[in-house]
């Protein structure tokens, strides 16, 4: 019987050893993929505390989303590095949140003092249940390891 005992204690462990290893997996990639995918134009508008882009197909609550610049500067409040959730108010129109909650009521907009300069781009930013959802359609670690894009995931 403590041979039984033994074994289960250590298999209990190896799942949770495992388990762990698969977390820091899921982050680690997420958190590499962040940002390196296909951006999308926008513009900002600092009257409305809006961002355009035409035909965006966002829902509210979307997100998150990284902000990136080329040739220039992104708004001064504006930063590329912050997660930001949209909350939509028209076809071509959305504004920006820092949470899902904020995002989802319309509430808390992040505002910002100017339209930012060079060209302003939106992406998606990865996140650990991204990479879940590619190893669950078949890809294996090589494969997410090997991904330089979350486009390619």
């Amino acid at each position: 019987m403590p041979i039984y005992r033994r074994h289960l204690r250590h298999g209990n462990f190896d799942r949770v050893r495992h388990s762990v290893n698969f977390l820091d997996f899921l982050a680690e990639h997420a958190a590499r993929l962040s940002g390196t995918g296909t951006g999308a134009t926008v513009t900002f508008d600092n009257t409305t505390n809006q961002v355009t882009l035409v035909g965006h197909g966002y829902t509210s609550g979307d997100g998150p989303f990284l902000l990136a610049n080329s040739g220039g500067a992104l708004p001064a409040e504006l930063d590329g590095a912050t997660e930001y959730w949209v909350n939509v108010v028209g076809v071509d129109a959305f504004t920006l949140h820092l949470t899902e909650a904020d995002a989802l009521a319309g509430t808390n907009v992040v505002a910002f003092t100017d339209d930012g300069t060079g060209t302003n781009t939106i992406l998606v930013a990865a996140e650990m249940l991204d990479i879940f959802l590619a190893l669950k359609s078949g890809k294996t670690a090589e494969q997410v390891r090997g991904t330089d894009n979350i486009d390619n995931l």
